[in-house]
This record gives C-alpha cells, structure tokens and sequence, in this order.
C-alpha cells in the first residue's frame, strides 16, 4: 500500500471521527473539537487528491472557522439545543457512515475510493445533522455539507483554477460569520431580562388597598 494511499484513509478516518464527534454535540467545544478532526482530514485527503496547495487552503479555511466560532463565542449552545446526546445519535451516524462507504464502493462517483468515501461521509452525516436540528448539530451539518461540496467539485475538475478555489474558501467562511452571527443574535435574545409584571390595585371592602403578591391583579 502506497504512502499516499494511507494518507487519504487516515484523512477520512479523521473525517469520520469527526462526524461521530459531531453527533453528540451540544456545545461549543464539541463541535470546534468535531470541526478541527473533519478540516484535518479533509486538508490531508485535498492534499493528495487534488493539490497541495489546495490542502494549505483547506488548513486555512478550517482555521479560519475555528477561530470565527471561538471568537464569536456567543454561541450558545445549550438553551437552544436538543437534550443530551442519547446513543441512538451515534448508531445512526454509524450507519451513515456504512452506507456512505457502500455507495463508494457499489456506486463509485469517482476513481478515487477514499475520496468518494469522504464525499459520502460528509454529505449523508450533513444532512443527518441538519434534520436532528439542534443549534450545534446544524452548525456542524451546514459546514459538512459545504466541506462536502467544494471536495467534489475540486476532485471532478483537477483542473479548477486557483481563483475558483479561493472562491469556495471564501463562500464556505461566509456561511461560518453568517452562523456565528445568527447563534450571537439568537443568544442575546435569550440572556435578556425576563419582563417585570405590573400589578394594579384594587379596593378592598374595609377601604384598604390590595397590594401585589397578596392577591392582586396582573396588570
């Protein structure tokens, strides 16, 4: 087996590893933790299936999201999210995982099987995340999707030009501020102070005011 054979198992090894990360997540550091494993891997398949200098870009875009995420660290995750992970989470995204080696195997898209394998991997648990709602899962499921996407398109077209590329790096860390900047808002709608209710008073029969708190009306 080749060096660069072993390259790209281990890139969707991480890729894997980071979706099952990823289904279990429910706060920022899951998916910062799930998102550094699949940028990882993807800059180590990218680099030997499509160019080393797309790998270096793949780095960088990751980077770059991490740090949008990290910086913007109002996401928050927990008021928003689902319950706890239960294991039912992760048996699915196992068989999302099979079933994405089983069409690159039966059905290939391209040559290449562990890229097709990345590409299945990224796609179906993408999708996956984004039906199970949950701020932190749809966050990791719309950027899988995108990851997903600008690997296909860069495998297929070995000879996409550098400014094409560099316009897939930037749409993808467009949809990363856009989320980081919906999830900031959403979290600052929900720290708000609740609303104080005002009482009226009302006489009583000896001519005495009713005070809130002992039986007064919301006002």
């Amino acid at each position: 087996m080749s060096l660069s054979v072993v390259v790209e198992l281990g890139g969707v090894a991480l890729i894997a590893l980071g979706a099952v990360v990823a289904s279990v997540a429910d706060e920022l550091l899951f998916v910062v933790c799930a998102l550094f494993l699949q940028f990882l891997g993807l800059a180590l398949v990218t680099l030997i299936a499509v160019t080393p200098s797309a790998g270096v870009v793949t780095l960088l875009v990751g980077g770059s999201t991490l740090a949008i995420l990290v910086g913007g660290a109002a996401l928050r995750f927990g008021p928003n999210g689902r319950p706890a992970p239960r294991a039912f989470d992760l048996s699915v995204v196992a068989l999302a995982i099979v079933g994405a080696i089983g069409l690159a195997v039966t059905h290939p898209l391209l040559p290449n099987v562990p890229v097709d394998v990345a590409i299945g991997v990224l796609v179906l648990t993408g999708l996956l995340f984004c039906l199970q709602g949950g701020a932190a899962r749809v966050v990791c499921g719309l950027i899988f999707l995108t990851s997903g996407a600008g690997l296909l398109l860069q495998a297929a077209e070995p000879g996409l030009s550098e400014s094409t590329r560099v316009l897939l790096a930037a749409s993808q860390l467009a949809l990363v501020i856009a989320l980081s900047v919906a999830w900031t808002t959403a979290g600052d709608r929900d720290v708000r102070p609740p609303r104080r209710r005002r009482y009226r008073t009302r006489p009583l029969l000896d001519g005495s005011r009713d005070e809130p708190g002992q039986g007064g009306v919301p006002g």
